[in-house]
């Protein structure tokens, strides 16, 4: 390869190395601001043509680091729970929880995002700018694991807050998260991070 060849390879690659590491930053500033995350949801699944195939609302309170509430409302009920220890999934209509423990690698899916330690973002995921028309910064996230069973994640802010969140998955089905009437920052109180199980539930306990 000529010399003027690979000083512009070199070129590239010191830009779009600077470009990435730009857009990490940025997406960290954004992430940085979140202690506490709360609000509605509407999320949809989508196959592999683009064909809506499940539609659920909710709402959902996060606070770092690592715990969740994320109620569906419809169209059936579902109560996911994390204490950042113990994770609860409760089925009211099935009348059963499933019990297990929040393991390390779960701090690097795309909810855990907005809950987790930021500074893990760099190893996982390579960070770069994009625009959908719709939002002030969008955020494409490729992860750097080969065996991740995410291809790809989208993250939109606006002033307010995070507004969207659409994941792709190995089988080219997109899970889009639109967020609604959020609130950064506000106190939360702890017990929305447990789960008291009722009478009469199926326990379903993975904890070792």
């Amino acid at each position: 390869m000529k010399l003027r060849h690979l000083i512009g390879l070199s070129l590239f690659t010191t830009s779009l190395l600077a470009s990435t590491n730009e857009a990490s930053d940025d997406l960290l500033v954004q992430l940085d601001i979140i202690k506490t995350l709360s609000g509605e949801f509407t999320q949809t699944l989508q196959d592999d043509l683009g064909d809506v195939i499940d539609t659920s609302q909710g709402d959902f309170t996060l606070e770092k680091p690592a715990r969740i509430r994320w109620n569906i409302e419809m169209p059936l009920k579902q109560l996911i729970v994390s204490n950042a220890t113990s994770l609860w999934i409760y089925d009211p209509d099935l009348e059963q929880v499933i019990i297990d423990t929040v393991e390390p690698s779960s701090q690097i899916t795309p909810i855990a995002l907005f809950n987790g330690n930021n500074d893990d973002l760099r190893k996982h995921y390579q960070v770069s700018r994009v625009s959908n028309g719709m939002a002030e910064h969008t955020f494409l996230l490729l992860p750097n694991d080969d065996t991740s069973l995410f291809r790809r994640i989208e993250i939109s802010f606006n002033k307010l807050g995070p507004v969207m969140l659409a994941i792709t998955d190995s089988l080219d089905q997109i899970t889009r998260i639109d967020f609604h009437n959020i609130a950064i920052n506000e106190s939360v109180d702890p017990i929305l991070f447990e789960f008291a199980i009722p009478a009469n539930t199926d326990i379903i306990n993975n904890v070792q």
